[in-house]
């Protein structure tokens, strides 16, 4: 149910059900999805640098990933640990 969702839990859903590598859409936008998360998530906690160095870490990851054409299995199990606490 789409009403319910929240950017948050469709992320974990993206991850558990490997929906970046099925889903054409998904694939080309997971990317924005996650930015959008870390911004929304900077937004609500300006005092908290945290989440700053979190995005900024994610970001990189995501150059390379991008840039060495590497394997994106491992960017999305750290995702789901560090940042959507699954």
């Amino acid at each position: 149910n789409i009403d319910k969702l929240n950017l948050k839990n469709f992320l974990i859903k993206i991850v558990d059900n490997k929906s970046y590598k099925k889903n054409v859409y998904i694939k080309e936008n997971v990317f924005k999805f996650i930015e959008f998360y870390f911004l929304k998530l900077i937004k609500l906690n300006k005092n908290d640098k945290k989440f700053f160095f979190l995005y900024e870490n994610f970001i990189k990851k995501t150059f390379n990933l991008k840039k060495y054409n590497l394997d994106d299995e491992s960017f999305f199990i750290e995702l789901k640990t560090k940042v959507l606490n699954g």
